[in-house]
């Protein structure tokens, strides 16, 4: 792929590393050019005959080609998105500028998520978010608002089913985690709590829609069209299922969502609770 006489061009070299599973990472040292691969195993050696420059990402602004002194024209800026890390792939954020006759080189990182977090979701527009399940073994269950304040000590909120891949990848946790349990059976909380105006009429038609309950998650998306129900948004047995939970085992082939006790009534208990928040946060 390299030009007529033997250098690569900007286009050409993008295309060379989008077509290989592989990236360089070369320096000058002593006299020697080095080519690596596969996080710095060396391939080959060069010996450097005359001067070379190695192709790294970027191009210059169009507005900064006419003019590219400019201080803001002098001081490239962005994001490398590094993905062998041992957990969660990271952003580097670089500023790069020249002050007299040298350059300056700034950067810092940022994690996708945290490393107690179990996994991450990406959404079909390009959002992402870290989720993790948190469990009791013991046989009692937790309270909703204690669950919700443990959320916020991990970053998170309680989530909410927006997509499909939500109760997909809750279930999978579920399933993944089950052995840490002290029972075979019983709920997991996520988000939404009954409204006390409906608390005591729960199936009226106002209800039994995301207006029936508050939400603490900010990235809801106001429907229950993504909540499969046992019975419906109008469940009530005890005095105080008022609280959104999911069902495990799952039934189905995801994990089903049921109206339950906010504290410790009823015979299956809240073992569980996830907590999301969203990626580079």
């Amino acid at each position: 792929m390299a030009t007529d006489d033997g250098s690569f061009g900007y286009d050409q070299s993008l295309e060379l590393c989008k077509s290989e599973d592989q990236y360089l990472a070369s320096l000058v040292e002593k006299e020697d050019f080095k080519w690596f691969e596969n996080r710095g195993q060396e391939l080959r050696k060069l010996t450097k005959s005359k001067d070379i420059y190695a192709r790294i990402d970027g191009v210059r602004y169009t507005t900064c080609r006419s003019n590219p002194k400019t201080a803001d024209c002098r001081s490239p800026k962005g994001y490398l998105y590094v993905t062998d890390n041992v957990y969660y792939p990271q952003k580097v954020w670089y500023n790069i500028s020249l002050s007299g006759s040298s350059w300056k080189l700034t950067y810092t990182t940022s994690s996708l998520c945290p490393s107690n977090y179990n996994t991450y979701v990406t959404y079909a527009d390009g959002r992402q978010n870290c989720v993790i399940i948190l469990w009791s073994n013991m046989t009692v269950g937790g309270y909703q608002n204690v669950s919700d304040t443990t959320c916020k000590q991990f970053g998170g909120t309680l989530p909410t089913l927006n997509f499909p891949i939500d109760v997909d990848v809750f279930t999978y946790l579920a399933n993944l985690f089950r052995n840490n349990f002290a029972a075979s059976e019983f709920y997991i909380r996520i988000d939404g709590v009954r409204t006390k105006s409906c608390q005591s009429n729960p199936n009226s038609t106002a209800c039994l829609t995301p207006e029936g309950f508050t939400f603490t998650d900010p990235n809801f998306l106001n429907s229950f069209q993504q909540y499969d129900w046992v019975t419906n948004a109008g469940a009530k047995k005890e005095s105080d299922d008022n609280c959104l939970v999911l069902v495990y085992p799952n039934t189905t082939k995801f994990m089903q969502v049921d109206v339950r006790s906010c504290t410790t009534k009823g015979t299956l208990q809240s073992l569980g609770m996830l907590c999301a928040k969203p990626a580079f946060t």
